[in-house]
């Protein structure tokens, strides 16, 4: 997260190098995006900052755990 960027995207925190809120992000993970559907969207982020926007969702919503990312359970 880029918090000398506070002046930008109404103080919103964004990912650091674009004009993207974490706030954004964090919407597409809870509709049920994957990170291949938000990286096309937003090509400039990569999986990284998508997994820091999550952990900074998970962080500020004082839960106590974090999320396992399941993959295709069979």
């Amino acid at each position: 997260m880029d918090r000398s960027a506070l002046r930008v995207m109404g103080g919103k925190p964004v990912i650091k190098g674009t004009r993207l809120d974490v706030e954004t992000v964090i919407s597409h993970l809870l509709a049920g995006d994957t990170e291949g559907d938000i990286i096309a969207a937003f090509p400039s982020l990569i999986a990284e900052s998508i997994k820091a926007c999550r952990d900074f969702g998970i962080k500020m919503s004082g839960l106590k755990y974090s999320v396992v990312e399941l993959k295709n359970a069979k």
